[in-house]
């Protein structure tokens, strides 16, 4: 139960499941860890979505906890199936339970928690009006973890009740809670699917502005929600594949561990708190930040310009996610290409050629290679250099970092057995005029902290914390990037899949590593490639001017790709995280 339990905290669902299923095995049917463990089984399935199974666990769970008179057990499995009942739709059902709750009025935690499923019920019926009456007296003596919630729940329910202004105080209220207890990085705060439940009110409140045209307003929010995006995606070191019982048994301490040292080297990030509006605005104003953000159904387009900030609505999330499945599966169809340029970045905030574009993504464009998109009869990467962020506030505070002035450094092959990753390191350090460390002098005590340039050519790999850079003296993995301040102005990793969007919100642990340590730019391939197509990157990276101006030389070398015919498919893997060395700063180089 306690393996379970920690692999559920720190947001591994699969592999919490595989272990409860060993478990469930072993433990006797007529013991009280029986009703533990099987609640815990419906806590997962819900949070994994699979309501049906989740009330068919839960239901046992209550029968045997009435029956044992196992009052504590009992109260929790009655929320949580009503959360599931609501979730599936069976809103007679949930009635019938949350009338049923033994543990109502015992406490004001129980009260709240029961008021809070209440008012979720009403609002799914349709009642916003009962939903306010249930929460108000509720919030007079509810604990202070469970304000968030009802505060939110309040303003859905004024909102709908259209009581608008109402509606924004409570959820800005609820928001500021959240976005709080995530500024001290509450490990239970950070499970995947309670910061995706608790993004609800974030949305509200943005389609409260995005519908009255305050874009200030919309940026303000969307920037402190997210400037701590790069803590959420990090703090999620699960794997995505589970492993046998014994190695999840194995790795779930070393996994905890993990995450709550990262927690705390976290705090001290330039990264982890958002700007006042109007420094973000100052720090911005000769950019193009195009923000996309997904409030409700429809996803929208927060556009900072120098000339003024605008906020466009998009479309459905339905529909643009059809149209980018639909390219995406047929990346060679250049009028599903243009179709998607067209929808995602519309003409009116559309820099000039030449000028960069910095684009921080949402659901469901994450996995969009921007650089790829046709935008007036060509790919955007030969309009306008691209550049990814976090978040706009990431990339002010990028922007505003002082030079590094350290060493070069480049490593690869630790393993020796990556001759296309030997000969590239080989060549770059040639080029750059240093020494490359290669086999066993690829290790981690190489990467001093504040260098120039750091490139890094080795395997990447999932271990129990996480994934991991694979050095010659063992796997370097978030955490100790984070902690050790891994960094340089510039890094470039030509690992396979180091800056994957799907690695939870952003473009992949490993590379925002490196952001949240100091870097100012991250070179890094979004899904594997070619041994080959990576040297020939690397190569006209370093031509172009890599280790200065990382964004207008990455847009350069994806350019040589498709000169020399190499397919979307392939030269778009690669994308630079941040705006690397400030141009304010070179003098300082």
């Amino acid at each position: 139960m306690g393996i379970s339990a920690i692999l559920y905290d720190m947001g591994d669902l699969p592999a919490a499941q595989s272990v409860m299923t060993e478990a469930d095995r072993i433990v006797d049917r007529q013991s009280p860890f029986w009703a533990t463990l099987h609640e815990l089984h419906g806590v997962v399935d819900l949070a994994h979505g699979r309501y049906r199974i989740a009330e068919q666990e839960l239901a046992e769970v209550i029968a045997f906890a009435r029956e044992r008179q196992l009052v504590d057990v009992l109260h929790d499995a009655t929320m949580n199936l009503a959360d599931a009942q609501i979730a599936a739709g069976d809103l007679d059902a949930a009635a019938t339970t949350i009338n049923g709750d033994p543990d109502r009025d015992h406490g004001p935690v129980s009260r709240a928690w029961h008021a809070s499923v209440a008012a979720r019920l009403a609002l799914a019926r349709g009642r916003p009006n009962e939903a306010i009456d249930i929460i108000q007296p509720a919030l007079r003596d509810a604990p202070p973890e469970l304000v968030p919630e009802l505060e939110g729940t309040l303003g859905r329910a004024l909102d709908r009740d259209g009581h608008r202004a109402e509606a924004e105080i409570a959820l800005k209220h609820a928001v500021d809670l959240l976005l709080e207890q995530r500024r001290v990085v509450d490990i239970d705060a950070l499970k995947p699917w309670v910061i995706e439940q608790q993004r609800q009110w974030i949305e509200d409140l943005l389609r409260i502005y995005a519908e009255e045209s305050r874009a200030d307003d919309a940026l303000a929010l969307v920037q402190a929600a997210t400037a701590r995006s790069i803590v959420d995606g990090l703090a999620s070191l699960g794997s995505n594949e589970v492993g046998d019982v014994k190695t999840e048994l194995g790795t779930a301490g070393e996994r905890a561990a993990g995450v709550r040292a990262l927690a705390h080297s976290l705090r001290s990030s330039a990264l982890a708190d958002p700007l006042a509006p109007k420094t973000l605005r100052e720090r911005l104003s000769d950019q193009y930040v195009l923000t996309y953000a997904r409030a409700g159904d429809d996803l929208w387009l927060i556009a900072s310009t120098p000339q003024a900030r605008r906020i466009v609505r998009l479309g459905s999330v339905g529909a643009i996610r059809e149209l980018i499945e639909q390219w995406l599966s047929k990346p060679d169809d250049r009028g599903l290409g243009a179709r998607v340029g067209n929808a995602l970045l519309p003409a009116l905030v559309m820099p000039p050629r030449e000028v960069p574009i910095y684009v921080a993504t949402d659901d469901p464009i994450r996995e969009v290679p921007f650089a790829a998109l046709l935008v007036d009869g060509g790919y955007l990467v030969q309009r306008n250099a691209v550049a990814y962020v976090p978040s706009a506030n990431v990339l002010a505070v990028l922007e505003d970092l002082p030079a590094q002035n350290g060493p070069v450094v480049v490593i690869g092959d630790a393993a020796g057995d990556l001759p296309s990753a030997h000969h590239e390191v080989v060549d770059v350090a040639k080029t750059l005029g240093v020494s490359a460390h290669v086999g066993n002098d690829a290790r981690s005590d190489a990467l001093s902290s504040g260098a120039s340039l750091v490139h890094i050519a080795v395997h990447a790999a999932r271990t129990g914390r996480g994934p991991a850079l694979l050095l010659a003296d063992g796997p370097l993995d978030s955490g100790q990037i984070v902690d050790r301040r891994v960094n340089a102005a510039v890094v470039v990793l030509t690992s396979c899949a180091v800056a994957d969007p799907r690695d939870r919100d952003e473009l992949g642990p490993l590379a925002n590593a490196f952001l949240a340590g100091g870097a100012t730019a991250v070179v890094a391939a979004r899904w594997s490639v070619d041994d080959d197509v990576a040297y020939r990157f690397a190569r006209h990276f370093y031509e172009a001017g890599g280790a200065y101006a990382p964004v207008e030389a990455t847009r350069a070398a994806q350019r040589a790709l498709i000169a020399e015919g190499v397919d979307s498919t392939t030269w778009a893997t690669f994308v630079v995280l941040g705006p690397g060395p400030s141009p304010k700063n070179e003098k300082e180089r």
